[in-house]
């Protein structure tokens, strides 16, 4: 597909010189909770929570990998520096939270953010129409916004395979707009639906993004003349979706997260068993098995902007040994496209990939 990875190595897998950071905290923050009127507050690096997907925990994830919307919109700010202020009401039937964070740089985890301008503020509305424990009934229904100035004028959307695994430039970049230069912000918009009924799951979120006044190649001189190489691009838009339906196969339920809406961990109802007694007998018991098919779009092609749409098919076998033990299987089935009189040397293709996780945590 004439994907070359970001360092320009030529055998990644044997020349691995990158110097990618070590392991490093995704949030480390202070928080306080249950506030009269107020809430809970966090002050420090943590999630922005702009989705439904990326609201959800990592380790509470259905998916190897969130799809190609999330890795577009919000692969450079799932965790920023910053302040959140979050509350339920209604009986824990309805949640809000409105942030500010800083964004002062796209991959690296810093602890600390510095210089002014480059502020991001965040709100997200949920409800729960549907709630019924006996029933293991949910419907979850949501609305996300985020006006992000842009650091250094700049923003780029990129999006990597469904299936992928490695560091840093070891994983190509399937779609990529380039740097686009605005002195305006990114606007970001979400809408939400998640759902459970017993062993079934369905869920499906759509984004917007929109930055006005782009440039490509730079931005105009102080006499408001675009330099050799800038050229106008108007307004760009892009979007992307995705939806999903999960069952299990074991009497099992995906439950829910009140005061940070999304999926809950899964308690396997019969643990992962299999012993050997001592008068030979045999113990087993089978843990929570499922099984999930996942579509997911995106287009970052627009107004002579041109990085590309892509779609795929990720079908999800999940084991859960114990509340905190699983094994993933996705296998994907990807497409991409390009504007085909703009391809700069990118070919349009498709990418399968077979990935298996073992995840632990404690």
């Amino acid at each position: 597909m004439g994907i070359p990875n970001s360092a320009g190595v030529a055998d990644p897998a044997l020349n691995n010189f990158d110097p990618s950071e070590g392991p490093l905290f995704n949030e480390v923050y202070i928080g306080l909770v249950k506030l009269p009127v107020v809430g809970n507050i966090r002050v420090g690096r943590h999630r922005e929570s702009l989705n439904f997907a990326t609201a959800t925990a990592d380790n509470n994830q259905l998916w190897m990998e969130r799809g190609v919307m999330y890795d577009a919109y919000n692969g450079n700010y799932n965790f920023s520096q910053g302040v959140t202020v979050s509350r339920t009401y209604l009986n824990d039937r309805a949640y809000t939270l409105f942030g500010v964070f800083m964004q002062n740089n796209s991959t690296g985890r810093l602890y600390s953010s510095v210089g002014d301008g480059a502020y991001a503020y965040d709100g997200r509305i949920t409800c729960l129409p549907l709630w019924d424990e006996e029933e293991q009934l949910w419907l979850h229904l949501g609305v996300d916004y985020s006006y992000r100035n842009l650091y250094q004028n700049a923003v780029r959307y990129r999006a990597r395979p469904n299936v992928r695994v490695g560091t840093s430039f070891q994983v190509p970049n399937l779609l990529d707009s380039g740097t686009i230069f605005s002195r305006d912000a990114q606007q970001i918009a979400n809408l939400e639906f998640a759902s459970a009924w017993g062993p079934w799951t369905f869920a499906a979120e759509g984004s917007v993004s929109t930055v006005t006044n782009a440039y490509t190649g730079g931005l105009p001189g102080p006499d408001g003349k675009l330099p050799n190489g800038v050229e106008s691009r108007g307004t760009f838009n892009s979007a992307g979706g995705n939806i999903e339906l999960l069952r299990f196969l074991t009497p099992d339920h995906h439950g829910y997260v009140k005061d940070r809406p999304g999926y809950a961990r899964v308690t396997p109802t019969r643990r992962f068993v299999l012993l050997e007694g001592e008068d030979d007998s045999w113990t087993f018991d089978t843990g929570a098995w499922e099984i999930g098919l996942r579509y997911d779009y995106v287009d970052l092609t627009h107004g002579g902007i041109n990085g590309g749409t892509a779609q795929g098919i990720t079908g999800a076998i999940n084991w859960y040994l114990a509340s905190n033990a699983r094994i993933q299987i996705n296998a994907s089935w990807m497409t991409r496209e390009f504007n085909p009189g703009d391809k700069e040397g990118r070919a349009d293709g498709e990418i399968r990939a077979l990935g298996i996780r073992f995840n632990c945590d404690f």
